[in-house]
């Protein structure tokens, strides 16, 4: 959804041609093609699915009754399994007219059912958190304590969390709580943000914003997180570029920014080098 204006096709090749190898794939467009033709794209283009979004809404608060909104988040992990995506994210809706203990409950379950279903194509969900300013509507977590607390209220290992950091970056010591994270992510989300952002699409390039996006990195890689790492830039301004621009931006900031031997294990550096690194 970064590049909105173009097509799937069009992603595909410029994606490759900036040297990107995987994408996370939104719905709307591989709706577009069909599971199948999208799916001879990706091999005829050499890249992979990192995620497939979104599905959820669980709570009807996105206009669909509980039961579309589950065979729909069914008919997701299909187009999942088909493409060879091994991540699907799920939002789960907002609070509606539900109390809060049963809409939670109503939530938990479904996430269970659906991780089972996950589980037996090899698949993960990852529940993608919003954004406290705007997740009224949308989604029952939108703290990083919230969101671990309901996937450990789910305690399915098909079920995991998406890390988006434009919806959870900002949070007071959040990096420190990376490493108690760690082992229920599934996916993170990259993106930059204003200290205060306007909007849910307010996401600006990395490095430009006030988000911690390369101590954050770091960290979960020094912390055992061995998943993918998607780049999300949804703003008005974004869209309103050269696609082809914002890609390589995107790749220059990794070029500039990650460098391999920051990424090393503790255990792999020198032991001079562990105890500045405990520092």
């Amino acid at each position: 959804m970064t590049t909105l204006r173009w097509s799937l096709e069009e992603d595909l090749r410029n994606y490759r041609k900036s040297g990107i190898t995987r994408i996370g794939l939104s719905r709307p467009k591989v709706a577009e093609f069909g599971d199948e033709h999208t799916a001879a794209l990706l091999r005829e283009h050499n890249l992979q699915p990192s995620s497939l979004s979104w599905a959820g809404g669980f709570t009807g608060s996105n206009g669909f009754d509980y039961r579309e909104s589950v065979e729909d988040a069914r008919e997701a992990l299909r187009t999942a399994q088909v493409l060879g995506s091994p991540v699907l994210v799920v939002v789960t809706g907002g609070q509606g007219a539900f109390t809060p203990r049963h809409v939670r409950g109503l939530v938990i379950d479904t996430l269970r059912q659906l991780g089972d279903r996950a589980a037996t194509s090899s698949l993960c969900l990852a529940l993608q958190p919003m954004h406290r300013r705007f997740a009224r509507k949308t989604s029952l977590v939108a703290t990083l304590a919230d969101s671990i607390e309901l996937l450990e209220q789910v305690n399915h290992p098909a079920v995991g969390l998406a890390l988006d950091l434009f919806a959870l970056g900002g949070g007071e010591g959040f990096v420190s709580q990376l490493p108690s994270v760690v082992r229920h992510c599934s996916l993170v989300t990259l993106s930059d943000a204003p200290l205060q952002p306007a909007g849910e699409y307010d996401r600006v390039p990395l490095g430009q914003g006030v988000l911690p996006i390369k101590s954050s990195i770091l960290a979960l890689e020094h912390w055992g997180y061995r998943g993918h790492y998607e780049f999300q830039s949804l703003s008005e301004q974004t869209w309103g570029r050269d696609y082809s621009e914002v890609l390589q931006e995107a790749v220059s900031w990794f070029d500039q920014e990650i460098r391999a031997e920051d990424l090393l294990p503790l255990s792999a550096l020198p032991r001079g080098e562990q105890a500045k690194t405990r520092d």
